[in-house]
């Protein structure tokens, strides 16, 4: 079989299924994002051109679980991991989510790739789905792990025809997909994680996700800040190709306020003008969050929208002669790209790989596979979809007082005034906003420890501009219980495999 995509999810797909089927498995993975080093396969480095992920994403009990043990002992080092979040439906046997960088994840799980040559070849170049066949010869299965933009220029995009199109009007308003972007900023908070936790559930402007207060504070932009995000070449002079379009990321030099891209060069403009809006607005977000401005150490942006997809699993070769018929797959983003705001897309890859392994490993009987034996992966998966993305579109949207929906960048966007607010409603802002964190604190105590007291927020708060208070009480708080309730169990389809080969 062949994994396209060697990230988490690809990675994590491979060694599972290596641990079920042992010697009844042979593995290629490819990704044009490793290097040869010797007999090792490695990350390539910023200096390759690869900037590596920092962010910090939540991995879930309910997932993490059912990893092999030594795939748990990898990931879970002592310091390399945090406990940030309470407890939720998504938390067993008493083990609450943890908090893990992406980067530790990609090279602890390619690490432990390595040491299974024997059923696991990684080849360091990109997978080409061009090749005779659509795929390489003699292959059951084609697992096309690559991430959200494989259907514009990978392997989806190349076997869109087997899978069917997206389809984008379900995230829609007035006819419109809906789209967020995110700004990203790497940074050093001074706040308990308590007091972060409380303070990014009472709002949706900011989020705040890391690891013993090393992580990622994501702003939630406006059209009008997203129109903002421009860079510039040293000279000054515009330079298009940069953040505008792409995830570049921008790091901080030794000169005040100039971020520049590992890329290509250029600064981030935002920080070098003074009327820029945006910038002021995130120099708020850091104050909220306890960021010193020389702690924040990076900056990105991130562009997210969803769509519903019609299948996951395809026949894209049908047998011959000489080979049996490979079926394919699409798993992690690729296959359901979500909303970060509520920290279930890593999840959700994850329990797409679980699922698949333990398929593969039910039906496997030597014989070519066939359509009816992704019967239940291929509902898993519409699970997962249908579970993921109704509670991410939740954190896109909000409905007002007659149920009518609008996307939350707008109901920020439009607390946007020139004038300076009467202290009137500066002080009512802070009532609502004081109001809305102690009933969260009230829910979240017998969870957290530690939450901070009223007298401890509103002195925080104090030192917010009104505008800033007025965009963290229009932006809404957390839909807890729109987006709570039951959670999908891989088990209720594809228990655990019994630990014993196939014949």
């Amino acid at each position: 079989m062949t994994v396209s995509g060697g990230g988490p999810v690809g990675l994590t797909f491979a060694l599972l299924l290596e641990s079920l089927l042992g010697p009844r498995v042979a593995i290629t993975i490819y990704d044009a994002r490793w290097a040869d080093d010797g007999s090792r396969v490695v990350w390539k480095s910023d200096d390759h051109g690869n900037i590596r992920r920092q962010q910090v994403v939540t991995i879930q009990s309910r997932h993490f679980l059912k990893l092999p043990q030594e795939i748990q002992d990898q990931l879970f080092q002592p310091g390399q991991f945090s406990e940030m979040w309470p407890t939720g439906p998504d938390s067993i046997d008493g083990l609450g989510p943890r908090n893990v960088r992406i980067a530790h994840i990609e090279d602890s799980l390619l690490e432990k790739a390595n040491e299974k040559a024997a059923h696991i070849r990684l080849v360091p170049r990109r997978f080409d789905p061009a090749s005779p066949s659509g795929v390489p010869p003699v292959q059951h299965v084609l697992a096309i792990c690559e991430g959200s933009r494989s259907d514009q220029e990978g392997s989806l995009k190349y076997f869109e025809r087997y899978f069917g199109t997206a389809d984008r009007s379900i995230f829609s308003l007035d006819g419109q997909p809906v789209r967020d972007v995110v700004l990203g900023l790497k940074v050093k908070s001074d706040l308990s994680d308590a007091a972060a936790v409380l303070l990014t559930v009472t709002q949706n402007r900011f989020l705040l996700n890391s690891v013993h207060g090393d992580g990622f504070l994501n702003m939630r932009l406006t059209d009008a800040e997203a129109d903002e995000l421009a860079s510039a070449n040293l000279d000054g002079t515009a330079y298009p190709g940069c953040i505008q379009t792409k995830s570049c990321v921008f790091q901080r030099t030794s000169e005040p306020g100039v971020f520049k891209c590992a890329k290509h060069g250029t600064v981030f403009s935002p920080p070098t003008q003074l009327r820029s809006s945006l910038w002021a607005r995130t120099l708020e977000g850091l104050k909220l969050f306890g960021v010193k401005e020389e702690n924040l150490q990076s900056i990105t942006a991130f562009r997210l929208s969803m769509v519903q997809r019609p299948r996951f699993s395809a026949e894209l070769c049908a047998a011959t002669p000489t080979g049996p018929a490979t079926f394919g797959f699409l798993l992690g983003d690729t296959a359901n790209a979500v909303h970060f705001w509520p920290g279930r897309g890593l999840n959700g890859g994850l329990a797409s790989a679980i699922a698949l392994a333990r398929c593969l490993k039910n039906r496997w009987r030597g014989l070519p596979f066939r359509d009816s034996d992704f019967l239940r992966h291929e509902a898993a998966m519409a699970m997962l979809q249908y579970r993921h993305k109704c509670r991410a579109w939740r954190f896109m949207v909000h409905a007002d007082d007659h149920g009518v929906y609008r996307a939350i960048k707008d109901l920020i966007g439009d607390t946007a005034v020139d004038a300076v607010e009467p202290e009137a409603v500066r002080q009512a802002d802070m009532e609502r906003l004081l109001r809305r964190m102690g009933q969260f604190r009230e829910r979240l105590a017998q969870r957290i420890e530690g939450l901070p007291s009223d007298e401890w927020l509103r002195t925080h708060l104090s030192g917010l501009q009104s505008r800033t208070l007025r965009e963290l009480v229009e932006s809404g708080a957390w839909d807890s219980y729109g987006g709570g309730g039951e959670e999908v169990e891989v088990d209720w389809l594809l228990g655990e495999p019994c630990q014993s080969h196939p014949p």
